[in-house]
């Protein structure tokens, strides 16, 4: 997702968050601030790079609970993080794609 060599900070954030993910399996904001906070992260480089990327290419999912507080009314929507299967299932897809263009050209010289 990151490349090593042209982003290698971007790689770095991105290798320990899916570390932690992988030992703690789900996670809650007060896991992602910490680990945030302990790796001396800029919370903006985070959240808008990293966390996105991770998401987009299908390596987590990220789900948010709204909660109203009765006494004052007011939205909080805490995010939980877990892996997700997407991004194998899309590796998948594209292997088995390969392998249907190889049966097809293959069954066209013969």
């Amino acid at each position: 997702v990151f490349s090593k060599k042209y982003q290698p900070k971007y790689y770095e954030i991105a290798h320990g968050f899916l570390k932690l993910v992988c030992e703690k399996i789900h996670l809650q904001g007060e896991d992602i601030s910490e680990f945030v906070k302990s790796n001396g992260i800029s919370k903006a480089t985070f959240y808008n790079r990293v966390l996105p990327r991770l998401r987009r290419v299908g390596m987590i999912k990220v789900e948010r609970d709204t909660i109203i507080a009765l006494e004052s009314k007011r939205k909080f929507r805490p995010m939980k993080i877990s892996l997700s299967k997407t991004f194998g299932n899309y590796l998948n897809k594209i292997g088995d794609s390969w392998l249907a263009i190889i049966d097809d050209v293959r069954t066209r010289k013969r």
